[in-house]
């Protein structure tokens, strides 16, 4: 079972790697993925090759905020609030992410709304 400590450090260290645009750093959080889905309604990625391909879109960004915590955690569920902004706008969502028991994301799904 995820701590919170331990999923707030995975979070920091995602937020880490999104604003450093080091993918490598990301793959690590996410190299045993099972389940990967951008949102609700998109095909999920299956592998980290996969994710790291969405992931590769923060190479354009510019980033001005970006913020996250933990809403809820159950067992090595983690529900996460995050907000961001870049050149395209502000963006404001929900994660969902279980994790294994080497603390590694196996499942990750997101919703997001964009702000008009």
């Amino acid at each position: 079972m995820i701590s919170l400590r331990e999923a707030d450090y995975w979070l920091k260290t995602f937020k880490e790697g999104w604003k450093k645009k080091d993918l490598s750093l990301l793959r690590e959080l996410f190299s045993d993925i099972e389940e990967y889905y951008e949102g609700p309604f998109h095909e999920p990625a299956t592998s980290v090759d996969e994710v790291m391909k969405l992931w590769n879109e923060i190479k354009k960004q510019t980033i001005k905020r970006l913020h996250l915590h933990v809403l809820a955690k159950e067992g090595d569920n983690v529900v996460v609030h995050w907000e961001f902004e870049d050149n395209s706008g502000s963006y404001d969502g929900i994660y969902h992410v279980a994790f294994n028991s080497y603390k590694k994301c196996i499942y990750f799904k997101q919703w997001t709304v964009k702000e008009k």
